[in-house]
């Protein structure tokens, strides 16, 4: 055995298995950002269906998003409307 084939060899093994917990390390972290951005459009879906105006959902099952927070303009009066023209 010559000097120095231990060292080459440890350098080889610990490349390999360097290479191998970078590859691991990062495969987490890819998953980890696949979940936040999954679990953010989950929680914008669900601020969406929030909104949505109860009582035409409760009559007719319809998702009709009232964006007027309670205030009177265009919005409330549209879904006004639309809940009288359903009620008839």
């Amino acid at each position: 055995m010559k000097k120095g084939s231990v060292t080459v060899y440890m350098t080889w093994m610990l490349a390999v298995l360097l290479s191998l917990f970078v590859t691991v390390i990062e495969g987490a972290r890819q998953r980890a950002i696949s979940i936040q951005a999954e679990t953010a459009v989950d929680l914008a879906v669900y601020s969406v269906f929030a909104e949505y105006n109860r009582a035409l959902f409760d009559a007719y099952d319809l998702l009709f998003i009232d964006t007027s927070y309670g205030e009177k303009n265009r919005f409330s009066c549209a879904c006004q409307k639309a809940f009288q023209l359903l009620c008839k």
